[in-house]
């Protein structure tokens, strides 16, 4: 009785397809990075009676940052320090989980956690897209 081999050559190529990790997915973790960043990087809404007249520097803290290595890819997105005029890195009060003062809360400023929880879906659906899209090469 003859065996047939009818789709595992079909198998073995989409195999070796997604072993090539970094080269498919590091384009949807830059998508899934870029939109992070760009929650990160949304100042909350002015509110009423604020007389502080905002400087800009929260948002051109901001960075990403992506690496490969032979474990993987990583996308980051993180504060490089954003220094009030007396040189004290306010970035943790403003944007950091469990140390934002309650004054950026109540004014409306999201955490890293809650940008990142927003971002959840982008990110995915960015994985999503490049996963179908290398098992359909």
């Amino acid at each position: 009785m003859p065996i047939l081999t009818k789709g595992f050559p079909e198998i073995e190529r989409k195999l070796k397809t997604l072993q090539k990790f970094q080269a498919w997915a590091t384009p949807a973790i830059e998508l899934g990075v870029d939109a992070m960043y760009k929650r990160a990087t949304t100042y909350a809404p002015d509110f009423p009676g604020n007389s502080y007249a905002r400087t800009g520097r929260l948002g051109r803290s901001m960075a990403k940052l992506i690496r490969s290595n032979n474990r993987g890819v990583t996308g980051t997105v993180y504060g490089t320090g954003a220094s009030a005029p007396h040189g004290v890195d306010y970035t943790g009060l403003v944007k950091v989980e469990g140390s934002q003062a309650a004054i950026h809360a109540r004014h409306g400023w999201k955490t890293d956690k809650a940008d990142l929880e927003e971002s959840r879906a982008d990110i995915d659906a960015a994985l999503d897209n490049a996963v179908k899209k290398a098992l359909r090469k």
